[in-house]
């Protein structure tokens, strides 16, 4: 039993050590694509967590919108997304002494959207970050993610998918063939909750991970090169 667990940590090992190497090509090849796309505006990504700013960082892209190391529960989400533009400068409060258990700072955006600030170490930190990234936003170059994660439900998607956002993508762990903004992971599946697991791991050995089945650089430049 132990020169089991001697191999397969060794194995483990050996994959984290391919897909760090290999990922490096790959980026390489996307970042290249980006810059024959010529365009050097990059879009405002909103999204419920932070997958968004994961592919923004691994390409090299700046964050021009504060929607960073953040979540925000998917009936607020869509709240938020409904009345963007009235909520992203309304004032956010501290109510993290609502929730004596989680141990990172809390907001409330309008009164009406919690954020979760999951990677910021205090508050007011949180808060100077988000507006600098604010004044960064682009309505009118917006690309809109919402990924199934805590407790997005089909209702969710639905309300999503009828969204008035030309640019917009739900990642999904099944496939909804009715819904028209919807990409569904293969292989990304939290089984037990029923919902995507985590996108941003690593998929095999070569680098890839599960987000990279969609094209994000089509998605955020355009570009079907």
């Amino acid at each position: 039993m132990q020169l089991l667990n001697y191999l397969l940590n060794k194995i483990a090992r050996w994959k984290q050590k391919s897909n760090k190497f290999m990922r490096t090509f790959f980026i390489a090849k996307k970042k290249k694509r980006i810059a024959k796309t010529g365009d050097t505006k990059v879009p405002s990504v909103v999204c419920n967590n932070c997958n968004g700013a994961m592919v923004l960082h691994e390409f090299g892209l700046p964050f021009n919108s504060p929607f960073v190391n953040l979540w925000i529960p998917p009936s607020d989400y869509i709240y938020l997304l409904q009345h963007l533009k009235e909520l992203i400068s309304k004032e956010i409060i501290d109510v993290s002494d609502k929730y004596p258990n989680i141990h990172y700072p809390i907001g409330e955006l309008g009164g009406k959207v919690t954020l979760y600030f999951m990677h910021y170490k205090t508050f007011s930190e949180a808060i100077e970050t988000w507006k600098r990234r604010t004044a960064r936003m682009d309505f009118n170059n917006l690309r809109i993610i919402l990924v199934e994660r805590d407790g997005t439900t089909i209702e969710h998607l639905r309300q999503f998918d009828q969204l008035p956002y030309p640019h917009k993508v739900s990642l999904t762990h099944s496939a909804h063939y009715e819904l028209k903004s919807c990409f569904a992971l293969k292989g990304c599946t939290d089984k037990e909750k029923e919902q995507l697991a985590f996108p941003y791991e690593f998929s095999g050995w070569f680098g890839g991970k599960y987000y990279d089945q969609f094209d994000w650089v089509q998605f955020l430049f355009g570009n079907k090169k």
